[in-house]
């Protein structure tokens, strides 16, 4: 992390407590203004709470606000981070302590006289760190932008498309963060430290397959020891769905073929049968009129009758179907007018 990610991670959260401290103190008094309790037919509630107890209450629910921020990983205050992931975020761990005021509201009900204030709190806490936090990375994105304050000084290594398409995005968006110092082909540790020392380096993107395993050894430790990210662009998985793991002690990466699998494929399992009943009970109706039709058409034949399909795994299943006619105009040079029935069930 840069010297200024470090000094707008450190100012982070005192700004968080500001802003949950300002959002619990406006929401205590839009609760208690006039217009809004005769709107809501809403009794004072500073008679009811003392505006000394609620500040206890604020201190109090402050650093659970702040360990659920950590926990969500709300302090990771990278240059290079998404706004809208951020904000994201912010709205679930607020969501969390909103549940965990909820819990205490039942346990501890005179702390809470107004389920209103609790819900407008959620609302403005949400509202003021967003907006603080948008803030923030505004003067850190002007920061990066104009003087170059947080840039992420970029080693590419490898020749191939991925390589050029990626310093050509790089170049193109300067507020991403990230800045190309060099281009090289290989990932030998003498190469690297020379243009560590001259131009310094912060993260190494790696892409190339063709690069020995013992180099890329050599490089992973020596960005490990000098504190520098390593990333690393496969080249043959492109945009298919993959799953990292660990066998043997050594990291895996499994191909997934298919996104339904695991928790997946239970979802769209209940999915298939909860939606099958729903749409069957819905289209009864139309179903029961088509067989009554279907019987006093033709009440020789039966109503439903099986078809085979293939279906997973090439297994051969049965479908039931709704039994069907075709018409048809019989070719008669005496009758030319003449319509016959013919019967397809099968």
């Amino acid at each position: 992390m840069k010297k200024s990610e470090l000094f707008f991670s450190a100012i982070q959260i005192p700004l968080d407590a500001v802003a949950i401290f300002g959002a619990a103190l406006t929401a205590f008094w839009l609760r208690d203004l006039e217009l809004v309790r005769e709107i809501l037919e809403l009794k004072s509630l500073a008679t009811r709470v003392p505006f000394g107890e609620f500040l206890k209450i604020i201190l109090l629910s402050l650093p659970f606000f702040i360990l659920v921020f950590a926990t969500q990983g709300l302090y990771d205050i990278r240059v290079t981070r998404k706004f809208w992931r951020e904000s994201l975020k912010v709205f679930s761990a607020t969501t969390i302590v909103l549940m965990l005021v909820v819990v205490a509201f039942f346990l501890k009900r005179e702390w809470f006289s107004s389920r209103f204030i609790i819900l407008l709190a959620w609302f403005l806490v949400t509202f003021y760190v967003i907006l603080i936090r948008f803030l923030l990375q505004s003067v850190q994105k002007w920061l990066l932008k104009n003087k170059k304050i947080g840039v992420h000084r970029t080693l590419l290594i490898g020749r191939n498309g991925k390589i050029d398409a990626l310093k050509k995005i790089i170049g193109k968006n300067p507020k991403l963060g990230y800045e190309v110092i060099d281009v090289i082909e290989n990932a030998r540790i003498t190469v690297v430290k020379e243009i560590r020392e001259n131009k310094g380096i912060d993260e190494i993107i790696l892409s190339d397959a063709t690069i020995p395993e013992d180099d890329i050894e050599k490089l992973i430790d020596f960005c490990a020891i000098n504190n520098i990210t390593y990333r690393f662009i496969p080249t043959t998985l492109q945009t298919a769905h993959f799953e990292m793991g660990v066998f043997a002690g050594e990291p895996i990466i499994e191909i997934k073929h298919t996104p339904l699998d695991g928790w997946s494929r239970i979802i769209k399992r209940t999915f298939d049968i909860a939606g099958s009943i729903f749409f069957i009970v819905l289209t009864s109706p139309i179903l029961l009129a088509t067989a009554i039709l279907i019987k006093i058409e033709d009440g020789d034949g039966p109503i439903i009758y099986k078809n085979k399909r293939v279906g997973a795994d090439g297994k051969e299943i049965k479908v039931f179907k709704l039994r069907y006619f075709q018409w048809k105009y019989c070719i008669d040079k005496k009758n030319p007018g003449m319509q016959c029935k013919a019967r397809s069930t099968l």
